[in-house]
Parts: C-alpha cells; structure tokens; sequence
C-alpha cells in the first residue's frame, strides 16, 4: 500500500510545524508540504499565487491541476496542526479499493443557511461561493481532521479541474473540495476517528488517541505527546 500525504502549511511554519511533522508521524512517510514557494524537494509551491487563508482554493486547484504522479494508492491531505496515525489509517485503508472512486474523512455539512449538519450557525461567509456547481446544501469534509482520496478519485478531479472554466471555490479549502467531490460523483465515506479537534478538548484517554487516526489544532508539544503514546502501546 501506496500512500503520498501532501500536508497544507505555508512559509511561516517551515521551521516549526513542518520541522515537527518531519521527527514525528511524518518520518518515513513519502510527504509532500503544499505551502507558497518552491524550497526543498519536500516543500512544493506556487509563488505567483494570492496569500492568505482566503486564497487557499488556488494552492489546492493548482495543486491537483499540476500533480501528475498518479503511482500512488492513496492521497492523504492534512494540515500542518493535524497529527495521523499511521498505522491505525493503513488498518482503515485495508478495507477500501483505491481503484474506485472514494474518498474518506470526517463528513460535515453546510446548508444553504450557513448552519451544520445540527442546525448551529457556522459563520461561514457564504458570499465568498463562486463558479459552476455550488449549490447547497453540500457534504465535506473537515480539511483539519483530514480527508483521503483513492487514486481513481485523485484522477476524475485532475480531469475535472483541468476541463473547467468555471472552478468552484470559496474561503474555506475543504468546503471547495467539497464541491469538487460532489460535482465529480466521489463517494464520501465517513471515519468517526478523524477529528477536527484535540484530545484535550475532546476529552479523550490516551487509550482513545491509540484508537483513533487523527487530530487537530495540534501544536509542536501535543505532536510529541501523541506521537509518544501511540509509540507506546
């Protein structure tokens, strides 16, 4: 099994978060970071796009316009807070086809009155949606807790963006992927063990965090902590 992790970061975190990555869940592992420049062969990116949380959209859809390398199984795409599993992800991936069109996450959802799935208002800026096919409601997936694409499903949204004028896209990158999903016909698959947040503020158990494959809003120390105890198990 196949798998290429293409991290989001960006130039201010290099030395922190992507240094911390690099000693931990990440050694080993074939790694990609998406960030704003072009500066070792692990970090890739595009200088002659916009900065900034809004732009986002633009790093991914140049990202799988461009990323032709489609020797791979499986595509995990996090962020630079978000510490995985390794081990408990293969055990998951064990039970899918990368040659079909899926892909896995933690699901959530954006109603066309800014509320979740439970009906709480999210704040979204819903005036930032534009192109072709954005019409609510939309299922997603959390970019934090992470999302994984089979390579089939890496390849109908090449083909998709790459044969678009139109791109969908809007503030937020994960609810942009969203879009792409939906539009492309990808199966979305819900993991209850990818989390949009922190086992502190989760209230989970060490044996909790053994079980579970990712996490987010992690900063350099929590990285080392959840590293240590899914090492000692």
């Amino acid at each position: 099994m196949k798998i290429k992790f293409i991290t989001l970061t960006c130039e201010k975190y290099h030395d922190s978060r992507v240094s911390k990555i690099r000693e931990t869940w990440g050694k080993g592992q074939d790694i990609s970071f998406l960030s704003d420049l072009n500066i070792y062969s692990d970090i890739i990116g595009y200088d002659y796009l916009p900065k900034g949380y809004q732009n986002i959209h633009y790093k991914y859809s140049e990202f799988f316009r461009q990323y032709s390398n489609f020797s791979y199984d499986w595509y995990f795409f996090t962020d630079d807070d978000t510490y995985v599993n390794i081990d408990n992800v293969k055990n998951i991936l064990k039970n899918y086809n990368c040659d079909e069109p899926i892909s896995i996450g933690r699901v959530c959802r954006l109603n066309p009155d800014a509320t979740d799935k439970d009906g709480n208002n999210t704040g979204f800026p819903l005036d930032s949606i534009q192109g072709s096919g954005t019409l609510l409601p939309l299922t997603y997936f959390s970019g934090g807790a992470g999302f994984i694409l089979s390579v089939e499903s890496f390849k109908i949204i090449n083909h998709y963006l790459n044969n678009l004028n139109d791109i969908p896209r809007c503030y937020s990158g994960d609810v942009t992927i969203g879009f792409w999903l939906r539009n492309s016909g990808i199966k979305c698959v819900n993991n209850d063990g990818f989390w949009w947040s922190h086992p502190v503020d989760l209230g989970h158990t060490e044996d909790d965090i053994r079980k579970n494959c990712t996490y987010h809003y992690v900063d350099e120390k929590m990285m080392d902590e959840l590293f240590n105890v899914c090492k000692n198990r």
